[in-house]
């Protein structure tokens, strides 16, 4: 079986939208010999193959002017002709093609294709509460959504509250794939020990989400009383955010690549997660922390243990809630400091392998 995988981001971006698409293209031959793979993408600094040249990287950029991309919509829209035309010359040749998202607008270059489609929006793209739109540009992505789910024979999303945010997903085949944690980068930092001598380290990578802010927990860290018994490691777009309330006990740096990311968080006890409350707010992070059978603390503005996080994380037995005020973050830092993390053998069903032996099989349905 020959399939493309369309995705817009692949690595060296350090985004959370390279990483899915970067995992299936590199293991993708090896769960399922009869599957070769190329990768479509627009990261022009992509590698030019995987796996010694068994997965061919195709590069094309997007039209750097036109009239669709000055409507800002969606930046795959100034991808879709690119595209188009890669797909007039070249779609006879794939069995199969993958879209990955986001963007979401060039998913459009699909609907000439005569194989099997499978859209994979991770995210809703016109219903994700997360992103503050005008009601024209709401009108517009909705609209679109309804089309695209109508266009592909299968879409794929994280979760299910994403699911049931998706237009007229009820009409649709919409299947759940989650997105995991990388077992093949885990597993090289899993038996680390997690500590930083004296002090709890408790780690973030990533950005700051809306609907939570990240000030308070800091304001925390940074008392007397804590200094000497936590410190903090962030990496990620916001330093700035970070560094005003480091008062000795922080490392602070830029956004760092995944293997990167993993070993600092195998180098902490802790791992932190800001959310804003709402049902289908998730994270890539708490994957990885499961996957290191790291400490989780989740630091949120709604109701505590609810939503796609409390879904994920019910049965995992180092995990603690707290409120977005200082005495009940307090508190929780107080719990984990006399806490000692358990094993989680269960760990391995939330690995990006199983995710990735689902797209397999609605590849060969």
């Amino acid at each position: 079986m020959k399939v493309a995988l369309v995705s817009y981001f692949f690595e060296p971006f350090t985004g959370v939208g390279a990483i899915r698409p970067t995992y299936w293209a590199k293991h993708i031959g090896e769960l399922d010999p009869s599957i070769s793979c190329d990768v479509v993408t627009a990261q022009e600094d992509a590698p030019e193959e995987l796996n010694s040249g068994k997965v061919k990287v195709i590069k094309i950029l997007p039209e750097k002017k036109s009239f669709l991309s000055k409507i800002r919509i969606d930046a795959g829209m100034s991808w879709k002709r690119p595209l188009d035309r890669f797909f007039a010359e070249n779609g006879d040749k794939y069995d199969a093609v993958v879209f990955t998202g986001g963007p979401f607008m060039h998913f459009f270059a699909a609907s000439k294709l005569k194989c099997r489609v499978i859209f994979d929006f991770r995210d809703p793209f016109a219903n994700n509460p997360n992103h503050n739109l005008n009601k024209f540009k709401r009108l517009i992505k909705r609209f679109c959504e309804r089309k695209l789910l109508s266009i592909a024979g299968i879409s794929v999303t994280v979760n299910a509250v994403c699911r049931d945010l998706m237009e007229n997903h009820e009409k649709h085949r919409i299947e759940i794939i989650d997105n995991g944690y990388d077992e093949s980068v885990v597993g090289k930092y899993e038996k680390s020990c997690g500590s930083d001598g004296s002090r709890k380290k408790i780690v973030y990578a990533g950005k700051f989400y809306p609907g939570v802010s990240p000030e308070i927990f800091l304001g925390v860290l940074g008392k007397d009383e804590n200094l000497e018994r936590f410190s903090f490691d962030y990496m990620g777009p916001e330093k700035e955010k970070v560094t005003g309330f480091d008062r000795g006990n922080f490392n602070v740096t830029a956004s760092v690549p995944y293997s990167e990311a993993v070993s600092r968080i195998a180098a902490a006890g802790t791992g932190i997660i800001f959310t804003g409350g709402k049902p289908f707010e998730s994270t890539t992070k708490i994957f990885d922390y499961i996957g290191l059978e790291r400490t989780i603390l989740v630091v949120t503005e709604g109701e505590p243990y609810t939503g796609t996080i409390q879904e994920i994380s019910k049965d995992y037995p180092n995990i603690f809630w707290c409120r977005n005020n200082e005495e009940s973050i307090q508190d929780a830092l107080n719990k984990i400091c006399d806490s000692e993390r358990k094993p989680y053998p269960e760990k391995i069903m939330f690995s990006r392998k199983e995710g990735l032996k689902k797209l397999i099989g609605l590849l060969h349905e």
